[in-house]
């Protein structure tokens, strides 16, 4: 499964709002191969997340095995939520029945 993350300046390691598939984030999310950032080890206070504002986007990150069940090109690390303000991503994970949802520290 994916997990998808809301990011805040220097803090991309808040919990994850919950995980997902793959072809989930494609369909509900606008999610693609390009939409590709860096990698988990790049991903957080040290990485390239550290200079975006606070609270303003939404990434999901693609683990090995999700990465090695699709055809397409997708490969392990974080994606950018494009399409979609945090709002609106929050939105569309509350409806979906299948979501498995990750308990708040």
């Amino acid at each position: 499964m994916a997990k998808i993350w809301p990011c805040y300046d220097n803090d991309a390691t808040v919990q994850p709002w919950g995980e997902r598939s793959v072809s989930w984030c494609e369909e509900r999310l606008g999610l693609s191969p390009c939409d590709y950032r860096c990698t988990r080890e790049q991903f957080g206070p040290r990485g390239r997340l550290q200079t975006e504002p606070d609270y303003t986007h939404v990434v999901v990150e693609v683990s090995d095995d999700e990465a090695a069940g699709y055809a397409k090109r997708w490969k392990p690390g974080i994606y950018d939520v494009l399409l979609l303000s945090p709002e609106a991503v929050q939105e569309r994970l509350s409806v979906s029945p299948e979501m498995v949802v990750l308990p708040r520290v």
